[in-house]
């Protein structure tokens, strides 16, 4: 039940508020150069964060990320060479970081037009802010749905937890009961003990008085044979 309770209050103290998730402008390492970037840390795995930009860019970008996938989990996803025209109407490479950091996962998106020409707010702002809009709607396209699973796993752990308690108490009062009949049956034992340790000495009494009596009596027949023994001589 403490296991229980302690995963019930991790879910809950799990559940940041939406409006707590801030994208800030970041420099990220890649091969060699810092990379402008717009970032943000969230609360789920890395791992799942990639499956669900992966198709996300997928469905609603028809772009193609390399780098999640079957025996693959690389912390930068990419997809070269490609006309991702709600960022910028050139041809671009398109980069996500997905990364663990401090028990969370930081994500940074950033992007350049070949020839180390890195989408910037100083070289780009309009592409940049763009980057930062498509960083948004991804979130805001699957944090909603992770939150709802969350707090649906942790109203199926209050409910466990309600369930369980319910059934504890019915053991308690189930025990209780059974205590009372147990202490109900050691007080008629120790009755029986008493009345059976009284009769025994009853009978040890009876016995004692009975042996008393068959002493007086041994005594008496002893008198009686001697007087006959002494008449019988004298005749």
């Amino acid at each position: 039940m403490k296991k229980l309770f302690y995963s019930c209050l991790f879910l809950i103290s799990s559940f940041p508020l939406l409006s707590q998730v801030n994208i800030e402008e970041q420099k990220v390492e890649y091969e060699g150069n810092l990379r402008p970037a717009c970032s943000v840390v969230l609360e789920p795995e890395s791992k799942e964060v990639k499956k669900r930009f992966k198709d996300y860019m997928n469905q609603k970008h028809d772009v193609r990320i390399k780098g999640i996938g079957f025996l693959t989990n690389k912390d930068v996803l990419n997809a070269e060479e490609v006309q991702l025209k709600t960022i910028s109407p050139k041809t671009i490479d398109f980069y996500a970081q997905v990364v663990e950091k401090d028990g969370k996962t930081q994500m940074s998106l950033f992007a350049d037009y070949g020839y180390d020409i890195f989408v910037s707010p100083q070289e780009d702002a309009s592409a940049f802010e763009n980057m930062r809009l498509l960083l948004i709607d991804f979130l805001n396209d699957y944090l909603p749905g992770y939150y709802s699973q969350q707090v649906e796993a942790a109203r199926d752990v209050l409910n466990n937890l309600k369930e369980e308690r319910s059934e504890m108490k019915e053991d308690i009062a189930e025990n209780s009961e059974e205590i009372d009949e147990k202490l109900s049956e050691i007080k008629d034992l120790r009755k029986e003990n008493q009345d059976l340790s009284n009769a025994l000495n009853e009978q040890i009494k009876l016995l004692d008085e009975k042996e008393a009596e068959l002493q007086q009596t041994k005594t008496a027949l002893q008198r009686v044979s001697d007087q006959l023994q002494s008449m019988s001589k004298e005749k």
